[in-house]
């Protein structure tokens, strides 16, 4: 006798990389990352949010998906400090919506305090610098946010 799939997959534990931007989830579940959603992931602490706009994976179907988090959304979340400035201000909420298990069933919201961080010690690069010699106006263009 077959006995359908009817358990909805838990976000046990995440990392993020700030220096790489990788989002490291892991569920109770296999779930399939052909139904992942990176607008449903919201970074928070007490009293700052952040929900990705973009992001993708290359991850395989299984217990653990790697989030790239695009640069756009990478420069507002280091421009925001104290959000994802250390484990203890780093939380990940999910929303049903994110992902789905191979039988279909999605996941349970949740919200967890980061299991492991990496803080982003990678300096900025000066990529361009333009002068506007009729306004005298100097712009510089770094690789990443700088505060």
């Amino acid at each position: 006798r077959f006995i359908p799939d009817t358990t909805a997959p838990q976000l046990l534990q995440f990392s993020l990389d700030m220096n790489t931007g990788q989002l490291t989830t892991t569920f109770s579940n296999i779930v399939n990352v052909a139904n992942l959603l990176t607008t449903k992931l919201t970074l928070m602490t007490n009293s700052l949010m952040y929900t990705l706009t973009t992001g993708y994976s290359n991850s395989s179907n299984g217990y653990v998906i790697v989030v790239q988090i695009m640069d756009v959304d990478l420069n507002a979340i280091k421009s925001n400090p104290p959000l994802a400035t250390s484990k203890a201000n780093t939380n990940l909420s999910i929303t049903a919506d994110l992902i789905r298990s191979l039988a279909g069933i999605p996941v349970v919201p949740a919200t967890l305090t980061a299991t492991n961080f990496i803080n982003d010690t990678t300096s900025p690069r000066l990529n361009s610098v333009q002068l506007d010699y009729n306004t005298g106006v100097l712009t510089l263009r770094f690789s990443e946010a700088i505060n």
